[in-house]
């Protein structure tokens, strides 16, 4: 049996596709990723734009698999949800949507389990290079919770 591994998925960030545009709408002020699995039981990657107190999300937006590395699953992991939320990470975002020359894509790559939690390495490229974008996603409070 294949081990379970967590994805690296892709927020888009070109002309025909601007996921991140979406996701950076004026109303909100941080982004929001929730794991889900689709009808096949393999991970997916939800981002809705949101409110800085959860009340307000946009529509969902499916991120698709980047072809950058999994994460194998070796020990437990807490499925909650994550988000990008401080004002100079946010900012760093708003830059790339306004500026996307080698940012077309934002890589979100798990790289390690600490403590049941993901962490991730969220990058930009325009495929193949890598940029860092020093951008965090932290665990955060349920959707639409009261």
């Amino acid at each position: 049996m294949k081990p379970m591994e967590i994805p690296s998925f892709f927020i888009a960030n070109t002309p025909i596709d601007n996921q991140l545009k979406q996701l950076l709408a004026s109303r909100f002020q941080k982004i929001v990723f929730q794991f889900s699995m689709d009808e096949n039981g393999e991970f997916t990657l939800v981002a809705y734009g949101a409110k800085k107190n959860n009340k307000d999300f946009g529509d969902p937006v499916i991120l698709d698999r980047s072809k950058q590395p999994a994460l194998p699953i070796k020990t437990n992991v807490y499925w909650g949800n994550y988000e990008v939320g401080k004002d100079d990470e946010m900012n760093i975002l708003k830059e790339a949507e306004k500026n996307p020359t080698g940012k077309e894509y934002i890589h979100i790559i798990p790289k390690n389990i600490k403590d049941g939690r993901i962490e991730f390495e969220v990058t930009a490229s325009d495929n193949p290079a890598l940029l860092p974008l020093k951008v965090v996603l932290n665990p955060c409070p349920p959707r639409n919770s009261e």
